[in-house]
């Protein structure tokens, strides 16, 4: 029950936490333009079906993807990683989706159909901002749900 408390919390960030300068709205989900199996990875991040969302990144992670849809699909994978109680500082899916230049765009917003073109600089402030994020909310989560 806890854990799924904390995926909630960890999540929530990016539904109410505040938009970068490269991304319309409150929502900062990430999105391909290119892969349909990333995108409904993103869905199931944004809706709190953690194992589908996990399942599906994975997924697309075993096939050859463009630097951005690697970057994506490993994104989703650190915020369910942080939200289980990983260090965003050791974790080798945040360490993925932090690194390596962005030359291709990806989308951002609230949803796929709302989301805008992101590329460069925007690229890796949407995935670091969301990363800090949620590894804040994820520490406070989990401090506040230990037994005292």
């Amino acid at each position: 029950m806890a854990r799924k408390w904390v995926l909630g919390t960890v999540l929530a960030v990016l539904i109410a936490g505040p938009a970068f300068a490269g991304c319309e709205g409150s929502a900062q989900w990430l999105w391909s333009a290119n892969s349909d199996v990333i995108n409904r990875s993103t869905q199931a991040l944004a809706a709190g079906r953690a194992s589908q969302a996990k399942n599906l990144a994975e997924s697309a992670l075993a096939h050859r993807l463009s630097l951005a849809d690697t970057r994506i699909a490993a994104h989703n994978l650190c915020l369910l990683s942080i939200a289980s109680g990983a260090s965003a500082a050791t974790d080798a899916n945040c360490q993925t989706a932090r690194t390596g230049k962005e030359t291709a765009a990806l989308l951002c917003g609230e949803t796929i159909s709302k989301a805008r073109k992101v590329s460069g600089a925007d690229v890796t402030a949407a995935i670091a901002g969301n990363i800090a994020a949620a590894d804040r909310r994820g520490t406070l989560a989990q401090n506040s749900a230990a037994p005292r």
